[in-house]
């Protein structure tokens, strides 16, 4: 019984199995219930993202659009996002991805942010969203802090500052959006109509608060470009119809105080309308000054950033267009920081300081009142380590020249003036400028000590005891320079080359200047002292003294210069019809030559009259028109009146080309006392009567008579020497009309010629007379007129005209 009982209650092999069956089918259904519900978990996780991101973005007034959601270890992944909101049109946003963790963290990467408008406009917008979102909105109601990161993010901002500005970074980084203090970016660029500015590597950290300030601004590197208002250019006056109105005459008078005639090229003007100064500009609507937008500037810095902020740049370049010039400075480092409520920027390009052989640019702006100052120190250097690229401002080869600066600058507290005191030393300078020379000045060793102030404007510079050197020729000046809204100068200026040996003056300049010149040895000293005065509405106080010293004697010239050469047929270059070199075999024994004694004594007489009434008892250079010229000048407001005389136009013809150049005028002084301490005034004179321009391809006295009246140059008569001498401005420009006759307002104009010759006893009063009544004519002998109704006495419509 009992083994009965025992096997009763064991299991059968039937139960057995049934529980073995049972136990398959739920260890089977599991996975399988697992697995539906992870299905269904997978299918309701992206629908579910999805609403809970877009509740959160609508809190905020966003708008959010997410193409793919894909689940993470401690969040999920949101795949190309777009965020807009309408209260913020001007944003747009774009993520590549974006990372939600469980913690609340919320980490954007790659894509895109746009904005487009002005920045005012997009402030506004955010002012005005800002405000919509208010305690009590649902903005983040109930939830713990969410943090949103930006990691490698790119930003294009269209508008910005303009309608063809743009503002663009690629990189950005961010900790905290909403709450971080730093923020860095691989590349900032920004463009507008007047500058760009590119950075590398920029590192922003500010402090938190009501109105968050930066504290630091770090770069690798900063190029600027500024470009300024091009100069304005004046439209070109309209050509003189000359060939039907002769040119002024100006009366001046010579050490006699008699009167004499310079005639210059141009439409005949009365006295009034040649005397009146060009109308006034009008004013331009008050603008804030230089000093005044400085310290806006810093004001406006000064409330964005924290008082111990810092700004570093490793290597920081501007460069600078106006017009055609540039200039560059940099790259160097730059430090900017606040001291005692001032703004101090602190540049050295080129090297680590003054110390090390660099140049320091230091400028302290205030916030309040005072004045503003930039000093500059340091040198010698390389004028290619501060930045001067080829070109810039014409400097070739940048890297030979060298540079020292000492100079303080001043701009003061009313805005209008800047003050300057200083000493500025270049070495081995070579630069191109048209106005300089026809090709690049190499080798110029300048140095300058100034002392003074200018206004902004550019209507006044003062000047105190200021030098100004090239070599061994310093010159020296002080006074003050002053230009009023018509466009004339007040000038009152003392002046002066101190004593010097010539030799040293000539060897002062390089030979890329002077070429002709340089060769040249002479001995003795030269010197000059002299004061100008003038005041436009004070015409008549004109003060112009000057003494010159100047007894240099040429011991030796090259034999390109030499008028031995001139003394038997010789090569020089003239000009054709369309302006181009053309070259001509002249001097004794050539075609067409005449020497002196075969030329009219009328045509001495002529060339006097119209072009140097002091040629035979001047040295070369006529004071007294170098004086009457200057103020012409001055009055006028422009170069409209030269002083060259019949020996500086030799030289002008015998060595030099037409280009108006300091080159050309430095080696004209030159040569002319050359000539004349060569030449007699009789040589002068038949040299350049014979290499004169009297027409298009008409050059020399004997070509000319032979040209225009069919005769030699001794059958001249006075009526037409004074005819050929008169063309001598302008011999381009034909006097002649029908028939042949020189035009009525011309041959009026050419009586008045002969009429101061006859006072000036250069031809006799028959000459006078016979001249008076004669009418010149193109390939025939004057034609005899009655004096009644063609004189030139006062009162006739046509003369008071002429």
């Amino acid at each position: 019984p009992q083994s009965s009982r025992t096997l009763a209650t064991f299991p059968t092999r039937a139960n057995v199995l049934a529980s073995m069956s049972n136990r398959r089918r739920l260890l089977l259904l599991f996975p399988l219930s697992a697995g539906l519900l992870l299905v269904a978990g997978l299918l309701a996780f992206a629908p579910f993202v999805r609403f809970k991101a877009r509740q959160a973005a609508s809190r905020y007034g966003l708008d959010l659009d997410i193409q793919s959601v894909r689940p993470s270890l401690a969040g999920a992944t949101l795949r190309e996002v777009r965020i807009s909101c309408a209260a913020i049109p001007a944003l747009k946003a774009r993520f590549d991805r974006v990372q939600v963790s469980l913690s609340g963290r919320v980490e954007a990467s790659g894509g895109q942010l746009d904005l487009e408008g002005p920045h005012t406009a997009l402030m506004d917008q955010i002012r005005a969203w800002r405000s919509s979102r208010t305690p009590g909105s649902g903005a983040g109601e109930g939830s713990s802090r969410r943090v949103l990161a930006l990691r490698e993010t790119s930003l294009s901002w269209k508008g910005f500052h303009g309608a063809a500005s743009e503002l663009k970074a690629d990189a950005l980084t961010m900790e905290d959006v909403t709450s971080g203090e730093r923020v860095a970016a691989g590349a900032i660029e920004a463009r507008t109509d007047a500058f760009e500015v590119k950075s590398k590597d920029v590192r922003v950290g500010w402090v938190k608060g009501d109105s968050p300030a930066i504290r630091s601004l770090e770069a690798s590197s900063v190029a600027a470009l500024v470009r300024l208002p091009a100069p304005p250019t004046a439209d070109p006056a309209e050509a003189p119809d000359a060939s039907k109105e002769p040119p002024a005459v100006e009366e001046v008078r010579d050490s006699k105080k008699a009167t004499k005639a310079k005639v210059r090229g141009g439409a005949a003007a009365t006295s009034a309308s040649a005397a009146a100064p060009p109308a006034p500009v009008a004013e331009s609507a008050a603008q804030p000054s230089l000093r005044d937008r400085l310290a806006s500037m810093a004001l406006a810095t000064s409330t964005r950033t924290t008082p111990d902020a810092k700004v570093d740049v490793a290597a920081f370049e501007v460069r600078v267009e106006r017009g055609k010039d540039k200039a560059t400075l940099g790259p160097g480092r730059l430090a900017v920081e606040w001291k005692d409520r001032s703004l101090v920027v602190d540049l050295s390009p080129g090297s680590k300081g003054a110390s090390a052989g660099g140049i320091t640019f230091k400028a302290t702006v205030p916030v309040g009142a005072g004045a503003a100052h930039v000093d500059v120190h340091g040198g010698p250097i390389q004028l290619s380590a501060l930045g001067i690229r080829e070109g810039d401002l014409g400097v070739r080869h940048p890297e030979r020249a060298s540079l020292r600066v000492d100079l303080e600058v001043e701009l003061r507290e009313d805005g209008r003036w800047v003050g300057f005191d200083g000493n500025v030393k270049a070495n081995d300078v070579s630069v191109y400028h048209a106005k300089l020379a026809e090709s690049a000045v190499e080798g110029l060793a300048v140095a300058a000590r100034v002392k003074g102030a200018a206004r902004l404007d550019g209507k006044e510079l003062q000047l105190e005891d200021s030098e100004f050197d090239v070599g061994s020729l310093r010159f020296m000046v002080s006074g003050q320079l002053a230009r009023d809204e018509r466009n004339r100068y007040r000038v009152d200026a003392r002046f002066g080359v101190p004593l010097v040996p010539c030799q040293d003056a000539i060897d002062s300049l390089p030979a890329t200047l002077v070429p002709l010149v340089h060769g040249m040895r002479a001995a003795g000293t030269l010197s000059l002292t002299g004061r100008l005065r003038f005041d436009p509405e004070k015409p008549s106080d004109y003060q112009f003294d000057y003494r010159g010293a100047a007894d240099c004697r040429f011991t030796s010239v090259p034999a390109e210069v030499d008028v031995a050469r001139l003394r038997g047929t010789f090569k020089r270059t003239a000009y054709g019809p369309d302006g181009k070199k053309v070259e001509l075999e002249t001097g004794p024994g050539s075609a067409g030559w005449v020497p002196f004694g075969g030329i009219s004594q009328y045509m001495e007489a002529a060339v006097m009259t119209t072009e140097d009434g002091r040629f035979r008892i001047h040295h070369g250079f006529d004071h007294e028109a170098i004086r009457n010229s200057m103020k012409e000048n001055l009055l006028r407001g422009a170069f409209v009146r030269g002083a060259s005389t019949i020996s500086m136009q030799l030289a002008k013809n015998l060595y030099l080309d037409r280009n108006k150049t300091v080159s050309r005028k430095l080696q004209e002084l030159v040569l002319t006392m050359y000539l004349e301490q060569a030449l007699t005034k009789e040589q002068i004179l038949e040299l350049y009567l014979n290499v004169v321009e009297l027409g298009p391809m008409v050059y020399g006295i004997g070509q000319a008579s032979w040209h225009y009246f069919k005769c030699s140059p001794t059958e001249l008569t006075p009526g037409q020497a004074m005819v050929l001498s008169s063309m001598l401005p302008n011999p381009k420009i034909s006097r002649f009309g029908a028939g042949g006759r020189v035009h009525d307002g011309w041959m009026k104009y050419v009586w008045k010629l002969v009429q101061i010759a006859g006072k000036r006893g250069w031809i006799t009063e028959e000459d006078v007379e016979r001249a008076m009544g004669e009418w010149v004519v193109m390939g025939a002998p004057p034609v005899k007129v009655e004096r009644e109704g063609v004189g030139i006495e006062p009162g006739g419509e046509q003369d008071r005209a002429n």
